[in-house]
């Protein structure tokens, strides 16, 4: 069975519809393309709704680095928003529902997704079932009512 990388589709889907949608009003005027009611009579109502979707997908992209594919988000959003935008003609409208969508998809799976003791750098008390590397002994944490004992 194929793994399917839920957030990597989520971040890169909301990166691209947001850049679509940010940028749509742009090609839409310089080609003739038809605009919407409200890219055309509020322009910077969708360019905000896009620009919090591709700021939402960068930050997950930033945080996944390049060990596990993070920048490809950003490769995929743009290769995307290119197709969707230049080809398909589609931005305008359709974006204004799946660029939110995809970005709240995104949150709440990111949200979800816990990290490893391992990783949690810079914490004084690791969580309570944390063990050590070296040892593999659960971690006693160093507060004065547990010294007390």
């Amino acid at each position: 069975m194929p793994y399917i990388d839920h957030l990597f589709v989520a971040a890169f889907l909301a990166f691209g519809w947001g850049l679509s949608l940010a940028t749509y009003r742009v090609f839409a005027v310089r080609h003739g393309w038809p605009m919407g009611e409200l890219h055309d009579a509020k322009p910077l109502v969708p360019m905000l709704i896009g620009a919090f979707a591709v700021v939402i997908a960068f930050l997950f992209a930033a945080a996944r680095l390049y060990d596990a594919g993070g920048w490809w988000v950003v490769v995929a959003g743009i290769a995307f928003a290119a197709v969707w935008t230049g080809f398909m003609r589609v931005g305008s409208q359709i974006s204004l529902l799946l660029a939110p969508l995809a970005t709240l998809f995104l949150v709440m799976a990111w949200i979800s997704v816990r990290t490893p003791p391992d990783d949690v750098v810079g914490t004084r008390f690791p969580p309570a079932g944390a063990t050590t590397a070296t040892t593999a002994r659960p971690v006693v944490a160093s507060t004065p009512a547990a010294r007390v004992r």
